[in-house]
């Protein structure tokens, strides 16, 4: 897994350096273009997004179905409007994010969290929450489970505590490295807050919580409106 993400990390790089050059080059009125050269370039950055693609395909098709009475859940760590996360123990330490039963009726919002364990699988980024496997049966979804909390946690902890800039910007150049991921990935999150960012060890930040999330031209896209996400979040 962790060689997946680092050959994913070197293929979306590879795409980010080609279209910038390529964007200098158009932009450099004193740069003379060779058309072949643009063409070779636009080949390449096909060639690389379509091993990208592959990838994620591959990944998305391997998701480890695991039983529930495998699992032992602990302590809740949080709760939503549709499913709570706990702290548990697999074959590992591991978070494990339950379908609320009153919720498992909905067919609508059952066939949108099972959607969610594949996506999250099929992302390859060191910055987003990985994915060990799905329960089916009981509607589990387990997964790394990260020590620090979520941002809201941090900014909001009792006493208040002044982050200084340079942690500030940290965490902004993290999230901007996670979002530029999805956009190559053609996915968009649809819920960015500090809710769903959650604080690993050294101020690293993973993105979570991919329930809104929607892949262009996949069967992600599923959204009963057009409007999606954490008004709070949303109006900023």
């Amino acid at each position: 897994m962790e060689e997946s993400k680092a050959t994913v990390e070197a293929l979306a790089m590879e795409v980010r350096m080609l279209k910038m050059m390529g964007a200098d080059a158009l932009s450099n009125s004193g740069v003379s273009v060779d058309a072949r050269d643009m063409l070779r370039m636009k080949e390449r950055v096909k060639m690389v997004e379509e091993a990208l693609r592959a990838m994620r395909d591959e990944a998305r098709e391997h998701v480890l179905s695991i039983k529930s009475s495998d699992i032992r859940l602990e302590s809740l760590l949080g709760t939503g409007s549709f499913a709570e996360v706990h702290r548990a123990v697999w074959q590992l330490p591991c978070a494990v994010k339950r379908l609320k039963d009153g919720v498992r009726s909905n067919r609508y919002e059952v066939h949108k969290f099972q959607k969610e364990a594949y996506l999250l699988r099929s992302l390859l980024h060191p910055g987003i929450l990985r994915v060990f496997g799905f329960c089916k049966v009981d509607y589990l979804l387990v997964s790394e489970i990260v020590p620090g909390g979520s941002l809201n946690e941090v900014i909001h902890q009792k006493p208040p505590v002044i982050m200084s800039l340079k942690t500030v910007l940290g965490y902004i150049a993290q999230v901007a490295d996670i979002l530029r991921y999805l956009h190559l990935c053609s996915v968009v999150h649809r819920d960015i807050k500090p809710e769903n960012l959650l604080m690993h060890t050294q101020g690293t930040v993973k993105l979570a919580d991919f329930g809104l999330a929607c892949e262009k031209k996949g069967a992600y896209v599923q959204s009963r409106s057009n409007l999606a996400g954490t008004l709070r979040g949303m109006s900023k």
